[in-house]
């Protein structure tokens, strides 16, 4: 089971690597299958079997196009139809990575499982400081060629409703043109969908102005 991690990460690991040089035709549902299979069914013969499809799948790459590359904070509200439009059929942005999916490349040593299990969680960026998960979205971020990042504020999720002051003038002090973003990505009672929708149209217009 360990050693099916370590293959796991590894080829989700190439598939970032090949997904910066490369448009990938990715959906918010798609990251967040990422992050399950990166957490929660880590391990299994079916994540194992979702990494080598993914990275199967971006031998049909495009070069960048001159859509604008996000790179994502948190949760994504999948099952809202207004965002859908936005990132997955919309011919303006794409989203690019997820910090949930890529806290933790490893390394993962089968011969040492219980160290290997311990390592992941104690070093995940999402263990300690606000800084350690901040510095991880920016060599991330860089490494994807992002042009911009939205931090999700998931209604309830008080860490990243903590750290996200702290995160946008980090990452706007390294280049990268941050938008926070308030919303919910269970209930639609908490989503103000137009405002939301607004926002969102107004930070890629900023992207867009950006040469």
């Amino acid at each position: 089971t360990v050693d099916r991690s370590r293959r796991t990460l590894e080829r989700y690991k190439e598939f970032v690597l090949r997904r910066a040089n490369y448009d990938f035709p990715a959906t918010m549902t798609g990251e967040m299958c990422s992050m399950i299979t990166n957490h929660i069914m880590l391990g299994s013969p079916e994540a194992e079997i979702y990494s080598q499809k993914l990275l199967r799948l971006t031998k049909n790459h495009h070069e960048h196009s001159s859509k604008k590359r996000i790179f994502w904070v948190h949760t994504l509200p999948n099952w809202q139809e207004s965002m859908t439009k936005i990132f997955e059929t919309g011919s303006r942005c794409q989203i690019v990575g997820s910090d949930l999916s890529t806290d933790f490349f490893g390394p993962i040593d089968p011969d040492r499982p219980y160290y290997s299990m311990a390592s992941r969680v104690v070093k995940s960026a999402y263990n300690g400081a606000s800084e350690n998960r901040i510095q991880r979205i920016l060599d991330q971020a860089k490494l994807l060629e992002a042009d911009g990042i939205i931090i999700f504020c998931h209604w309830g999720y008080k860490q990243t409703l903590g750290f996200s002051g702290l995160a946008k003038q980090a990452f706007e002090d390294a280049g990268f043109p941050t938008l926070v973003l308030d919303g919910d990505g269970c209930d639609s009672r908490n989503v103000a969908d137009g405002q939301m929708v607004t926002r969102v149209n107004a930070f890629i217009e900023q992207l867009e102005g950006i040469k």
